[in-house]
């Protein structure tokens, strides 16, 4: 294998632990790896920042492991060149040797130019795609805590449930702001004129 990167870092991510394997030499010349396990909280890894600044390392390369690789990129992205490979690809990757921990071997694939690195957006898209996922998970349970509030107002204007069509595809419309809320309550009998505006004034909507 053709070696291109002189000196790099493979990070083996666990739960409680990460395992470093640090790769410095001349390319014509095979290096001795340089190991150490470092932990998972913050202090520990800037302890692994500090230690890869000691050895001049900024290029660094990890497994995608669940979302354990995360708070490491977090805290190396702004001094080392990160690469975040696919566990799959870098085991099915012919020659490696049974007894190489799997630091040394994600090191020595990285020295010879051999991971492809998934794409990671910048901080900034990340935290919005966080927040993003946390408001579509949250939105279900906004959504009924304000079915519950809205349906007995209605109960306690005469107006049952069960004399309107779809009550709950109408009432999470409304809510939504997908239809108009007048639109939303189509009974039979027709509602009164008086008891939806009665409604609407409670729930702060112009009438």
């Amino acid at each position: 294998m053709d070696v291109i990167l002189e000196t790099c870092a493979g990070l083996d991510v666990h739960q409680e632990t990460v395992v470093t394997c640090v790769l410095k030499g001349p390319l014509d010349k095979k290096p001795k790896p340089e190991v150490r396990t470092f932990g998972t909280t913050t202090a520990e890894l800037l302890q692994l920042q500090d230690w890869l600044n000691e050895r001049e390392c900024i290029e660094v390369a990890m497994e995608s492991t669940g979302v354990l690789w995360k708070p490491i990129w977090n805290i190396l992205e702004d001094t080392c060149r990160l690469t975040l490979a696919n566990p799959a690809k870098i085991k099915n990757m012919p020659g490696k040797k049974t007894d190489v921990k799997d630091a040394v071997w994600i090191a020595q694939l990285h020295r010879c130019g051999l991971i492809e690195g998934s794409f990671v957006p910048e901080e900034k898209i990340r935290d919005l795609r966080d927040l993003t996922r946390y408001r579509r998970k949250m939105k279900p349970i906004h959504n009924l805590k304000e079915r519950n509030y809205v349906c007995p107002l209605f109960e306690g204007s005469t107006i049952y449930l069960q004399e309107i069509e779809h009550p709950a595809s109408n009432i999470q419309a409304a809510i939504e702001g997908e239809i108009d809320f007048r639109k939303a309550f189509i009974c039979k009998p027709p509602l009164y004129h008086f008891e939806l505006n009665f409604i609407m004034e409670r729930l702060h909507l112009p009438t």
